[in-house]
């Protein structure tokens, strides 16, 4: 069960959280588990069940799209205080995953079971409304990752990543 100060934790970075019935707040408090993955954990895959819904507190994890060939586009990453829309999209859905996400750095979080988020955006205006208001955000940003690649060509993309990076890059070539 989770304490105050570590409810209070989640409030901060998910303000929706401050703002769910006392009722629901306890429920949380019953059924959300404490999650510790370290750096380099496949936390989910191509086909894997989705039954969780994360908050993350600390860390990053990289949501990358494969192909067959070994390659992979990155989508996303996720941080402290964000929200993944793939999770989303498989829990409304009951689907299972359509990427890969792998702990960029050591995760710290709680995660919620399906029940629990679906009760939650049933019962919740403000919940329902977080979730939707990344969901909408993320979209837009994957939008514009399609548009990137469909419509850009390859110089033209890292001609304008290199001038908004700066005249120095402390990356690799398969980073960039």
């Amino acid at each position: 069960m989770l304490g105050e100060q570590e409810y209070q934790h989640i409030g901060e970075l998910y303000p929706a959280f401050r703002q769910l019935t006392p009722a629901l707040q306890q429920l949380v408090r019953q059924s959300t588990q404490p999650i510790h993955v370290p750096m380099g954990t496949l936390l989910f895959d191509l086909d894997y069940p989705c039954n969780l819904f994360l908050l993350i507190l600390d860390g990053a994890i990289r949501v990358v799209k494969p192909a067959l060939s070994g390659r992979e586009i990155l989508l996303y990453r996720l941080e402290a205080g964000d929200s993944c829309i793939l999770t989303v999209s498989c829990l409304l859905g009951q689907n299972d995953y359509p990427a890969r996400g792998v702990v960029e750095q050591d995760l710290l979080g709680y995660a919620l079971p399906r029940p629990l988020f679906t009760q939650l955006l049933d019962e919740s205006t403000p919940f329902r409304n977080f979730v939707f208001h990344f969901f909408g955000d993320r979209m837009s940003d994957l939008m514009s990752l399609v548009e990137e690649v469909a419509f850009q060509q390859m110089d033209q993309r890292l001609a304008a990543l290199l001038v908004t990076r700066g005249p120095f890059l402390a990356m690799t070539h398969q980073q960039l």
